[in-house]
């Protein structure tokens, strides 16, 4: 094992990252020892939690109890090399681990300087005149300052700048609900995420698909995967990313994000609202629906930007509070539920008149199921099950509002035996 970066170091190293033949890294702290034997204690750790340490934002005596691989490791060898040579490693569970052996409780590694020159450039953008990063009586934490908060949002990297850099679509959503305000109802988050996802999901079915049917595609959803990357000041701030990097542009991820800022702009008017629905399928104007619902639980005004790898810009909407409670509104009275008519060609494996149900299954394998009409009772009774028949469906989709989810029913309206 070789070190890679020592993090604490007097005497020797302290506190280091070390790393094994095979790739892994792990944390090595210089624990109590004797005057005869030295004390190393390891655990093996990820890139992302060396980055929140070395940034003083995780608690050195929580790498190690709390780990995220499994057992720790203490390694004792002779501390004078001419003393008899020993060495062993023992293998500890971190609930055995005695606090000797452990960092102070909450120590951690100073956060790193300041680059001087940028942070003067931030305070000379910031809306208002900004002093030293302090803490102040009358704030619980600095973070919320609003002085503090506009020098940090000036200092935001533009979604677009940061689209370039990743090859990802970035979109930043906030949420502001006044200026004494810092917080945002956790459910309420845990629904604008939800039923963002779908969405978006449900766009880019509409940019890949003519007449998209049936559950989204895994296609789709590997390429329009969000991840939540940071939080900026606001009231409630999120930046997500698409998982998957794009190399070409103009894939279905990047018309989804045009479409739902196009979606987000029209609220200015009903008819304006209206030609943008038109652009959207019935199935993506359902998600629009759940989102504007979501949004609106939150009790705050809206603002929405969004970019692609090869955009130049950054496509900015901003909605009022009341514009959003106006949105959800029309929505209610002009979106219904999604239904759609088709024929089924395939042998019915199953029929039950008492509970009204029908089970179909064509030549591909693909199967359908669902409630018979009242109106096709009489006609169903006289059809032999195991034999090929046609059958008009109607397929409903219905989006959750609380989460975004898509849950689809089948009715058989008429049925007839193929020739």
């Amino acid at each position: 094992m070789s070190i890679d970066n020592i993090l604490i170091d007097y005497d020797g190293p302290q506190f280091f990252v070390a790393r094994n033949s095979g790739g892994s890294k792990f944390l090595g702290l210089h624990t109590a020892s004797d005057r005869d034997i030295d004390q190393w204690l390891y655990v093996r750790v990820s890139n992302n939690r060396i980055k929140l340490l070395s940034r003083g934002h995780f608690a050195m005596r929580d790498a190690f109890i709390y780990p995220e691989y499994g057992n720790l490791a203490l390694h004792r060898i002779t501390a004078d090399p001419e003393d008899q040579y020993f060495e062993d490693l023992i293998w500890l569970n971190p609930d055995d681990v005695g606090d000797d052996l452990l960092p102070d409780i909450d120590s951690y590694l100073p956060a790193p300087e300041i680059d001087e020159q940028k942070f003067e450039v931030a305070v000379q953008r910031a809306p208002a005149p900004v002093q030293a990063v302090v803490r102040r009586a009358h704030f619980p934490m600095w973070e919320f300052d609003p002085q503090i908060v506009e020098l940090l949002r000036a200092y935001k990297t533009p979604p677009h700048v940061s689209a370039k850099v990743t090859k990802r679509s970035v979109v930043d959503m906030a949420f502001s609900v006044d200026k004494s305000r810092t917080d945002f109802p956790v459910r309420s988050l845990s629904a604008v995420l939800g039923v963002t996802q779908s969405l978006v999901d449900a766009l880019a079915v509409d940019a890949a698909e003519s007449n998209p049917r049936g559950p989204i595609p895994a296609s789709i959803r590997g390429r329009t995967a969000l991840d939540a990357v940071a939080t900026f000041p606001s009231s409630f701030g999120l930046r997500l990313e698409t998982s998957v990097g794009d190399i070409a542009g103009n894939g279905p991820v990047d018309i989804a994000l045009q479409r739902l800022v196009l979606l987000l702009s029209a609220v200015n008017s009903p008819a304006e609202m209206q030609a943008a629905l038109k652009t959207v399928s019935r199935r993506a104007q359902n998600h629009f629906k759940a989102f504007s619902k979501a949004i609106a639980s939150g009790k705050a005004d809206f603002k929405l930007e969004a970019a692609s790898p090869f955009d130049e810009s950054t496509a900015k909407v901003y909605i009022s509070e009341s514009k959003v409670r106006w949105l959800t509104k029309f929505l209610d009275a002009e979106v219904d539920s999604v239904e759609r008519t088709f024929e089924f060609k395939g042998r019915l494996l199953a029929v039950s008149l008492k509970s009204k149900f029908f089970l179909l299954q064509n030549s591909q394998g693909e199967e359908i199921s669902g409630r018979i009409n009242k109106e096709c009772l009489k006609k169903i009774d006289e059809k032999k099950v195991n034999v090929e028949h046609i059958a008009t469906i109607v397929e409903r989709t219905d989006v959750s509002e609380a989460t975004g989810e898509e849950t689809t029913k089948y009715s058989l309206t008429d049925i007839e035996e193929a020739t």
